[in-house]
């Protein structure tokens, strides 16, 4: 799994339909845009750089066996980011 989040080559979608499990991270890599762009990010390629810190950093929790994240809710995935999601989302990238 950490390989399939790794490769940004994969559509997100057809990761999801072959790794539902998946599901609560791709939503942590969609915060983590979000996040960059709240934080003002201008350059595409920084914020492309923080969401690949971020999806490296999910990639070795997975190998180190911790558990997934959950899905994240349809109001919070479309929206802002909560104040949590963005913590973790930082804490991750620091």
């Amino acid at each position: 799994l950490a390989e399939v989040v790794r490769d940004v080559g994969i559509d997100p979608k057809r990761a999801l339909s072959q790794h539902p499990e998946l599901a609560g991270t791709y939503g942590e890599l969609h915060v983590a845009r979000l996040v960059a762009l709240q934080q003002h990010y201008r350059n595409p390629a920084d914020i492309e750089r923080f969401v690949n810190c971020t999806r490296e950093a999910i990639a070795q929790e997975i190998e180190r066996g911790e558990p997934l994240s959950p899905p994240l809710t349809k109001a919070r995935y479309h929206g802002s980011p909560t104040r949590r999601a963005q913590e973790q989302v930082q804490e991750r990238t620091l």
